[in-house]
């Protein structure tokens, strides 16, 4: 996965989180980052 990608799931992750305003969602959103960013390196 790019680099580019990540950013682009990050920039929408949030954008969704903050229109649903649910702390949940980007909780559960950075975790996955958390684990991917983990595993590209």
């Amino acid at each position: 996965m790019m680099l580019k990608d990540l950013n682009l799931v990050f920039i929408l992750g949030a954008v969704l989180a903050i229109f649903v305003g649910d702390v949940q969602v980007l909780t559960g959103i950075l975790i996955v980052l958390g684990i991917l960013n983990f595993v590209v390196k």
